[in-house]
């Protein structure tokens, strides 16, 4: 048995892949689920997955031995093999292969010569949590529920996350002093720009500075042109400032 297994790789940083995750989930939001899986042929209807796996899957997956799988995940991760003993165990190595790279569940898109793909999984892999009457604890990791931030946006007014209940939202903590922050603002403007004509208020920027004054922030955001960002106030005043704010006015 030959293995020639490929994998997604990336050097883009944690911020800006999940930067490019919430454009694609907001993409999701915004297609119809029924046009996605097409004829075994058209690497053009597999959801997410970049250029580069597009070519591997034409390529070479279509012109590979069987028993041959190709899987994908939620924001772009894949994997695939070939030449496996049998169907079972090339499903097994595509989709060991694709989890290797991402914290989402991957899913076979194709096994041997049939597309495989579950459209209502897929849609379901975009829930946060296993029921929606579950009732998470409160935190910063995967599935956990989001703390309430207070902070004052950028119009101005008072409010915190859960005034933006119902809306798909980007929280960004930055600072000028940040040099991965400055290197991901050119991403993270052209982002905005996307979603903003794309999608108008139905997805929420909410860029927070850390350890320095918001007139510091918009002070540098103007010298570097990058205005039409929408830069909220976590309170912040000085270097030594290094927590934020919840609406129950406790600190985290």
């Amino acid at each position: 048995m030959t293995d020639n297994t490929q994998s997604l790789s990336s050097n883009l940083s944690p911020v800006t892949r999940a930067l490019l995750l919430l454009l694609l989930v907001a993409a999701a939001l915004c297609q119809p689920m029924s046009g996605i899986a097409a004829s075994l042929d058209n690497a053009d209807a597999i959801p997410h997955i970049d250029s580069k796996a597009r070519d591997v899957y034409f390529q070479l997956f279509l012109n590979a031995p069987q028993h041959r799988a190709f899987a994908i995940a939620p924001g772009g991760s894949w994997g695939w093999t070939q030449e496996e003993v049998n169907a079972e165990a090339a499903a097994e190595k595509a989709l060991a292969t694709c989890q290797e790279h991402t914290e989402q569940t991957c899913v076979l898109y194709a096994l041997d010569d049939k597309v495989v793909f579950d459209r209502d999984r897929w849609q379901q892999l975009w829930g946060p949590y296993s029921k929606a009457s579950d009732t998470p604890a409160e935190g910063t990791e995967r599935g956990e529920r989001f703390p309430d931030i207070a902070f004052i946006n950028a119009q101005g007014k008072p409010s915190s996350i859960a005034d933006l209940r119902g809306k798909i939202v980007l929280v960004h903590f930055w600072g000028s002093w940040c040099p991965p922050c400055l290197r991901e603002l050119p991403t993270l403007n052209t982002l905005n720009d996307v979603l903003r004509d794309r999608l108008g208020d139905d997805v929420v920027l909410v860029m927070l500075q850390m350890r320095e004054s918001i007139n510091v922030s918009r002070k540098w955001i103007k010298q570097i042109g990058f205005t039409r960002l929408p830069l909220s106030d976590s309170g912040a005043t000085a270097a030594s400032h290094e927590w934020i704010t919840l609406s129950d006015k406790t600190r985290l």
